[in-house]
C-alpha cells in the first residue's frame, strides 16, 4: 500500500470519528438559546417582547400579568427544561423511568408522601387569578417544547422527550422547596428517642433552643428551651451504662450533611446618607448546576417585578417592585408532626383513632424502572397523612406536613406586585402559603419590617417537638394560626433587621414556631457590623458579607492551641505546624 492510500485511508477514518462529534455539537448548539437582543415570545395572543441584556437576564415587556407569566414560561423552559423536568420528576417519585434503578429508593420514599396527589389537589383549591396565572405559565413551558429545534443534550443522552408541562407541575416544583426547607423527620425521631432514653436534665443540656447570642425580635427576651449547665452526674451514669468492651472497635463518627443556613438585613432609611432603605440578602441553598434561581425583570401595566425566580414556577421570589424589595432566610419552624399510630391485634389493616379503630386507605402501584423489571409499591394512609416506611421506637408513624396538605399551599406571592410599603406587604406575606420563612422587607419612604411567612400549625396538647399518639383526642392540630396571629416588627429603634436562621421568637409569644435553630453568632455579628458605623452603603452590606470573623470558634482555637503547646513541649511530631495554621486561621 502506497503512502497517498495510507493518507487517504487515515483521512478516512478521522472522517468517521469526526463527523460523528460534529454531529452532536452542531445539534448541542442549536438547543441553546441566543443570549442577546431583543424577540418577541412566539404563540402568545399579545405581544411579548423580551430583551436580553449581556449576562441573558431577561426583561419582559407585556400588557398583562398573565401574558407576563406565559413569557416567563417559555423563558424558563428555553433556559432550563431539563431541570425542570428533573425536578418534578423526583417529587413524582419518577427518576427511575429515565434513570434505572440506583432511583428506586428515592421515588419509593417520594411515592408514599404523594406529592403529585397534593399538588393536583392544591391547583383546584387556588383561587381563579392564581389559576390563571398558573396555565398561562404552563402554556408558554409548552410552546418551549413543541418549538424547541433541538432539545436540550441531556434528553439526548437519555433518549427521552419531556412530557408537556402542567399546572401541578409548577406546584410539585414549589413543593420541592418545602421538602428541601421543612422536613424535620429527623429531628423528631431524634428527640423522640432522647426523650424515651435520657433524664431530663440531659435533654435540656443537649436541646437549647437558644445560646449567649441569641436576641429576640418579639415574645420577650427568654426562650422556650434556655441553655442549662452540664448535668455531670446524669452524663456519668449514661456513659458508665454504656461503656464498650475493652476489646470494641471505636465508634465511627459520621458527619451530617452541611446545614443549610442564609443571611439576610435591612437598614432604614436613618442609617443610609439619603434616606434610603437597602436589604441585603443570600440565600444559601445547595450549589447545583445550574443554579437553583433564574434573574428576570418583569414590567406589565403598571406593574413591575425584579428578582429571583425558581424555574418551574411562576413567582418572583425574592426581589422588589420599585416600591418594596424583599428577601428571606429559613425560619426552622416545626411544621411537620410523626404520629403514633396503635395497631388493632386483631386486624393489622386498622390504627386507633380517638372515634375508634379505623382503616387504612390502602393503594398499591408499581415503580416504572428503565431496563428493569417494575417494582412494586404499597402505601398505607391515614386520617392525618401517609405512613412512613421507618418505625419509630417500634411503632409504626404517620405524617402531618404542610407540605403534603393542598390547604396551606398558594401563590398568594403574586400580589406583591402591587403593594407600596411594608405594611401592605406584611399582609401579603403572612398569607403566603410556603415553606415557613423570616422576611424582611424595605419600602421607598425607608422604613423596614420583618415578618414571616408560611402555614404555622396551631397544635392542641402538645408542642411538635416529639411523637406522640393522636388516638388521645387532645393531640393533634386545630388547623393554622390565623395571619394576624403571626408575628412582625416595623422600624426598629436600631434601625436594623437581622435574620440569619437564628431563634427571633421569645417564650411569652403565644405561638410555638418552632424547636431547632441556628447558632445566632452569625446574626450578632451581623448585628454588631451594622451597629459600629452611623451611615451604611451597598459597598458596606458587601463588607459585612464577605466578613470571615468567627469569635464563637475562638475559644476552640485557643483550647487546641493549649493542647499543642503542651504536645509541641513534648517534642510531638507535627504540633509545631499545627500551631502555626491555627494562629493563621
Amino acid at each position: 500500500m502506497t503512502r497517498r492510500h495510507l493518507l487517504y485511508l487515515f483521512g478516512f477514518l478521522l472522517l468517521l470519528v469526526v463527523a460523528p462529534v460534529a454531529y452532536q455539537i452542531d445539534r448541542t448548539a442549536q438547543s441553546l438559546p441566543p443570549q442577546e437582543g431583543q424577540f418577541t415570545v412566539p404563540g402568545l395572543q399579545n405581544p411579548v417582547e423580551v430583551e436580553l441584556d449581556q449576562y441573558g437576564i431577561p426583561t419582559i415587556r407585556a400588557s398583562h400579568r398573565e401574558d407576563a407569566y406565559q413569557a416567563l414560561g417559555y423563558l424558563h423552559a428555553r433556559d432550563r427544561l431539563f431541570q425542570m423536568d428533573l425536578l418534578r420528576r423526583k417529587m413524582a417519585g419518577r427518576l427511575a423511568e429515565i434513570l434505572g434503578e440506583k432511583a428506586v429508593a428515592s421515588d419509593r420514599q417520594q411515592r408514599l408522601y404523594g406529592f403529585d396527589r397534593v399538588a393536583r389537589a392544591a391547583v383546584e383549591q387556588l383561587p381563579p387569578s392564581e389559576q390563571a396565572v398558573l396555565l398561562a405559565y404552563t402554556a408558554g413551558v409548552n410552546t418551549a417544547i413543541q418549538q424547541a429545534r433541538e432539545l436540550p443534550p441531556e434528553f439526548r443522552f437519555l433518549r427521552v422527550r419531556p412530557e408537556p408541562w402542567t399546572p401541578a407541575d409548577s406546584l410539585m416544583v414549589g413543593a420541592s422547596m418545602f421538602q428541601m426547607l421543612s422536613d424535620s423527620e429527623s429531628e423528631e425521631r431524634m428527640l423522640t428517642v432522647m426523650q424515651t432514653c435520657l433524664k431530663p436534665d440531659l435533654i435540656d443540656f443537649l436541646t437549647p433552643d437558644g445560646d449567649d447570642y441569641s436576641a429576640n425580635l418579639v415574645g420577650g427576651t427568654a426562650s422556650r428551651r434556655p441553655p442549662k449547665p452540664l448535668p455531670v452526674q446524669s452524663l456519668l451514669r449514661v456513659l458508665q451504662a454504656h461503656q464498650p468492651a475493652a476489646n470494641a472497635p471505636a465508634a465511627r463518627v459520621v458527619a451530617d450533611d452541611t446545614a443549610l443556613g442564609s443571611n439576610s438585613w435591612a437598614i432604614a432609611g436613618s442609617k443610609t446618607a439619603d434616606g434610603r432603605a437597602i436589604i441585603a440578602n443570600d440565600m444559601h441553598l445547595p450549589l447545583t448546576v445550574p443554579i437553583i434561581w433564574y434573574r428576570a425583570k418583569l414590567q406589565y401595566g403598571e406593574r413591575l417585578l425584579a428578582g429571583l425566580s425558581l424555574p418551574g414556577l411562576p413567582l418572583i421570589v425574592a426581589g422588589g417592585n420599585g416600591h418594596v424589595a424583599w428577601g428571606y432566610t429559613n425560619l426552622n419552624a416545626d411544621v411537620e408532626d410523626l404520629i403514633l399510630l396503635q395497631i388493632n391485634p386483631q386486624n393489622p389493616n386498622q390504627y386507633r383513632t380517638p372515634q375508634g379503630w379505623e382503616d387504612f386507605s390502602i393503594h398499591r402501584e408499581s415503580l416504572t424502572v428503565r431496563d428493569a423489571a417494575p417494582v412494586p409499591l404499597e402505601r398505607r394512609e391515614t386520617r392525618w397523612g401517609p405512613v412512613l416506611d421507618r418505625p419509630l421506637l417500634g411503632r409504626p408513624v404517620a405524617v402531618r406536613w404542610t407540605a403534603l396538605d393542598p390547604a396551606a399551599i398558594n401563590l398568594d406571592l403574586l400580589e406583591m406586585d402591587g403593594v407600596t410599603s411594608v405594611n401592605t406587604a406584611i399582609q401579603v406575606m403572612k398569607r403566603f402559603g410556603a415553606p415557613p420563612q423570616n422576611v424582611v422587607l424595605a419600602d421607598q419612604d425607608g422604613h423596614i419590617a420583618w415578618t414571616l411567612t408560611g402555614k404555622i400549625p396551631d397544635r392542641r396538647g402538645m408542642d411538635g417537638s416529639i411523637s406522640v399518639d393522636w388516638a388521645h383526642p387532645d393531640h393533634g392540630w386545630s388547623g393554622y394560626a390565623r395571619p394576624e396571629r403571626l408575628p412582625h416588627v416595623v422600624d426598629p429603634t436600631a434601625g436594623y433587621l437581622v435574620t440569619a436562621n437564628q431563634r427571633q421568637i421569645g417564650s411569652d409569644f403565644p405561638l410555638v414556631v418552632g424547636h431547632n435553630f441556628a447558632h445566632a453568632y452569625r446574626a450578632y455579628r451581623i448585628g454588631q457590623r451594622l451597629a459600629e458605623k452611623p451611615v451604611l452603603d451597598e459597598q458596606a452590606m458587601l463588607d459585612i458579607q464577605l466578613d470571615t470573623r468567627s469569635e464563637f470558634y475562638e475559644f476552640y482555637r485557643n483550647l487546641a492551641l493549649e493542647v499543642l503547646r503542651e504536645a509541641a513541649a513534648e517534642r510531638v511530631p507535627e504540633a509545631s505546624r499545627w500551631m502555626e495554621a491555627l494562629r493563621a486561621w
